[in-house]
């Protein structure tokens, strides 16, 4: 960031923080945002990754936020990518944030299997307009906590599965889904139950037709849907 070493950027971003940048500009790969038991929002900031280059998520502590953007954008040359690592729960808090569709996002770094690791809105409305592939055994992550939204127009494909919360104990905002993804593992809605709670179904068939429905878990009751008139075939349905 701003030509920094890796270890004046661990030593800047390590404790629980707003930074306000202009702007970040990634132009090699090999930078890992770690979170660890302190979150750091990145403020006001349009992120850019050059042609190629990915920039990598992961996690030092479980089921925290361990990484905020609030405000700006997160966009990318031709090839640019973002992996999630770790092997744990973890959640990238989002604010009234936009990350483009010119950039993809790869699970392929996560370890271990059934962790929640994704994005989640924490303050206002965000778009994700990036494709996911998910190919690792454990959940994408879209959520949005009370009063807030997050509207996921990028398609999720892959051998993994997505979580509709806000952490891996729920949430209880609205989530809207605008493609007909394709990913093939199982679907956990753990969005709560709260009037305020609703995924919306924007097109026909945006939960995978290919996926297994789980409503609620032992940590958290399930969610509203909502179809809007729209058609939704699954390959079955329970109850956690």
């Amino acid at each position: 960031w701003r030509d920094w070493s890796s270890d004046v950027c661990s030593s800047d971003l390590n404790s629980a923080t707003t930074r306000a940048y202009a702007a970040l500009n990634f132009n090699t790969s090999g930078y890992v945002l770690v979170g660890s038991n302190s979150t750091v929002t990145i403020s006001n900031a349009t992120t850019t990754l050059a042609n190629n280059v990915n920039l990598i998520f992961s996690n030092a502590a479980s089921n925290v936020a361990i990484l905020g953007f609030r405000g700006g954008v997160l966009s990318g040359g031709t090839g640019s990518s973002v992996t999630f690592a770790g092997s744990t729960n973890y959640t990238i808090g989002l604010e009234n944030f936009d990350i483009s569709n010119t950039v993809s996002i790869d699970m392929s770094g996560t370890t271990s299997s059934g962790k929640v690791i994704g994005f989640a809105e924490r303050g206002g409305s965000s778009a994700i307009r990036a494709n996911v592939l998910n190919n690792s055994a454990n959940y994408f992550m879209l959520g949005a906590n009370s009063g807030n939204t997050l509207s996921m127009y990028g398609v999720v494909s892959g051998s993994g599965g997505i979580s509709i919360s806000s952490g891996n104990s729920g949430g209880s905002g609205v989530v809207n889904l605008y493609s007909a993804n394709t990913y093939s593992g199982d679907t956990l809605i753990n969005a709560g139950t709260s009037a305020g709670t609703k995924i919306n179904i924007r097109i026909n068939n945006a939960l995978s037709t290919n996926s297994f429905v789980q409503f609620g878990s032992a940590a958290s009751s399930g969610g509203n849907l909502d179809l809007y008139g729209n058609n939704q075939t699954i390959a079955g349905i329970t109850s956690g």
